[in-house]
């Protein structure tokens, strides 16, 4: 199965549900079994040493550790960008995920995460496991 890059959309009767924005290439097949093979896979895909703000992309895979799903969950300033815990489990409850990695650029540079990532990662975290959703990593 190819995976696809998602957004959410609201119907007429303001239900969210998933819209296929592009395909990104990737098949189910495609493990992403270490943190260099989320990397290289993200920085293919949207090229992210180039952009000048930050971006969170949310990862979705299956129980067997595919990917079935990415979306871009914010996009913000040089140095920061908003992350709501609810916007990440709503599209992985969405797509079927078991399981969910969060992935964002630094421009700076600067590959230490802050004490807001820490934070944020602590909060998705909590969020995760009340539906049974596993962050795997950030």
């Amino acid at each position: 199965m190819k995976v696809h890059e998602y957004d959410v959309f609201l119907n007429e009767n303001r239900i969210p549900y998933l819209r296929q924005i592009r395909d990104t290439g990737m098949t189910d097949a495609d493990e992403l079994c270490s943190p260099q093979t989320v990397n290289d896979t993200v920085r293919r895909l949207y090229h992210v040493e180039q952009l000048p703000e930050e971006h969170i992309w949310l990862l979705a895979l299956d129980a067997k550790d595919h990917m079935i799903g990415i979306f871009e969950i914010s996009r913000g300033t040089y140095n920061q960008t908003a992350v709501i815990p609810a916007q990440i489990i709503q599209r992985a409850l969405l797509c079927g995920a078991f399981g969910i990695i969060l992935v964002h650029n630094h421009p700076s540079g600067d590959p230490e995460p802050s004490e807001e990532d820490r934070l944020i990662t602590i909060r998705v975290k909590q969020a995760a496991e009340l539906y049974g959703v596993e962050l795997l990593d950030h």
